[in-house]
């Protein structure tokens, strides 16, 4: 949830940056959005990221629209295939002896805490 949808006060003080890059898998395409209220604020970012920033070309603006108007369904999909994946290494990380990981709430990254005493053995032979 963005911090600026908490209230105008703090949307008229932020800005809020977007990019449908990571979620549907279209990072090179370099597309993203700036959220800016504030008339001054806005224009101060113009001329601050005027001469610096590169515009988004015609592929990347076409492929955030789709993204953020056409794939809910793949997106609702993705959601339910990453959670199942979380789950199933989850249940089974649980079952290996000196091994235990925390669920990942907010990511889809999953950080293995390991207390196996392997000596001079390399974690690869495991």
């Amino acid at each position: 949830m963005p911090i600026a949808s908490l209230a105008t006060e703090i949307s008229s003080k932020t800005i809020t940056l977007i990019a449908p890059s990571k979620t549907f898998n279209i990072a090179g395409l370099k597309a993203s959005v700036a959220i800016i209220t504030d008339s001054e604020i806005r224009k101060s970012f113009q001329q601050a990221m005027s001469g610096l920033v590169g515009w988004v070309n015609i592929f990347g603006i076409a492929a955030m629209k789709a993204a953020y108007t056409k794939c809910d369904a793949w997106l609702n999909e993705l959601l339910i295939a990453l959670d199942e994946n979380r789950n199933y290494l989850y249940d089974r990380i649980e079952t290996i002896p000196g091994l235990s990981m925390n669920k990942p709430q907010g990511t889809y990254l999953a950080w293995i805490k390991s207390s196996l005493d392997l000596g001079d053995q390399k974690p690869s032979d495991f």
